[in-house]
C-alpha cells in the first residue's frame, strides 16, 4: 500500500481514458476553426438535413407534442411577453400597417362608413326638413302638405281571356 502513495501522479494527458472520451467532444469543438463550421453548417444545409429532420418531427407527432410542452411549461406565454415588450413588435405593426392589403382595406371600410354616415345624416336632414315645414305651414295657418302618392306598381301579366285578341 505503500507503493501506491509513493508513486508519483499520473502524467498521461486529460484527453486520454475515460475522462478524455468524455472531453472529446469539446476538445474537437475548440480546435475547429470558424471555416470548417461554417462549411459544415452549410453541408447540412444542402443536404436537407434540417429539413428532413423538421419533417420527420412533423410526421412522428413530434411537433405537436413541443408546441403543447411549450404552452404547459409557460414557455409561449414569456414568448409572448418578450414579444410585445420588444422594438420589433412596433416595427412588425407598422409594416403591416403599411401594406396595400391594409390600406385597400381601411379605405374600404372608410367609403363604407361614409356612405351609412351620409345615409343617416340624409335621414335626420329629411326629418328637420319635415318638422320645419310643418311648423311654418302652422304660423303661416296653411294646411299640411298633402302625403305623397306612392308609385303604382306595374300590373303583373294576367293570362289571356276569352275576349281578348291573339297577337
Amino acid at each position: 500500500m505503500a507503493d501506491r502513495a509513493a508513486k508519483p501522479p499520473d502524467s498521461r494527458p486529460a484527453t486520454t481514458g475515460l475522462a478524455g472520451l468524455a472531453l472529446a467532444p469539446v476538445a474537437i469543438a475548440v480546435r475547429l476553426s470558424a471555416p470548417l463550421v461554417d462549411a459544415s453548417v452549410r453541408a447540412l444545409d444542402a443536404a436537407r438535413i434540417p429539413q428532413r429532420a423538421i419533417d420527420a418531427l412533423i410526421e412522428s407527432g413530434g411537433a405537436d407534442r413541443l408546441i403543447a410542452y411549450l404552452f404547459e411549461s409557460g414557455l409561449a406565454g414569456k414568448l409572448t411577453d418578450r414579444l410585445l415588450a420588444s422594438e420589433e413588435l412596433d416595427r412588425i405593426v407598422s409594416q403591416v400597417a403599411q401594406s396595400d392589403e391594409v390600406l385597400a382595406a381601411l379605405r374600404t371600410q372608410s367609403l363604407g362608413l361614409a356612405d351609412e354616415v351620409a345615409g343617416e345624416v340624409r335621414g335626420r336632414a329629411d326629418t328637420v326638413d319635415d318638422l320645419l315645414e310643418r311648423a311654418a305651414r302652422r304660423l303661416l295657418r296653411r294646411p299640411p302638405r298633402p302625403a305623397p302618392v306612392a308609385e303604382i306598381a306595374p300590373a303583373e301579366p294576367r293570362a289571356p281571356g276569352p275576349l281578348d285578341r291573339p297577337t
